[in-house]
């Protein structure tokens, strides 16, 4: 077992599993910018509740939400996520840069965000080391 920082610090293909049902797979050739490419930053912003999940309510935050990042300068995706099993709301941006990313996560969004979902974020920053879109396929 690691944690996603372990799996991507490593840079090289890895498998880790946590929880039953769930796991990480690290794969390709390291990072980006050790092949010269532009490095990505991974944000992975995780609100755990306890005991009082509101499915309901947290996809609506972000059906809400959605318009305000859409086209975003320095943000490549961002993902709503719902866990009702670990009664989380887990959302990962993918961010061009570090200083976007850490630009977009002040104290003031920390804590409007905890407004809106009523439990305060773990915010953990991460580098991409890679990126499969099949979006197009």
């Amino acid at each position: 077992m690691c944690t996603v920082s372990q799996a991507v610090s490593a840079g090289t293909s890895r498998r880790c599993s946590g929880e039953p049902g769930s796991s990480l797979a690290i794969v390709g050739g390291g990072f980006p910018a050790a092949r010269g490419e532009d490095t990505v930053i991974g944000v992975i912003v995780t609100f755990d509740y306890a005991g009082d999940f509101d499915r309901a309510r947290v996809v609506k935050i972000a059906e809400n939400a959605r318009g305000m990042f859409e086209g975003m300068p320095g943000l490549r995706f961002k993902f709503f996520t719902v866990d009702e099993t670990r009664q989380r709301a887990v959302n990962f941006y993918a961010w061009d840069s570090e200083e976007a990313a850490r630009g977009f996560f002040t104290e003031e969004m920390r804590e409007r965000v905890t407004g809106l979902y009523g439990v305060a974020p773990a915010i953990d920053f991460v580098q991409i080391a890679e990126i499969v879109d099949n979006s197009a396929s």
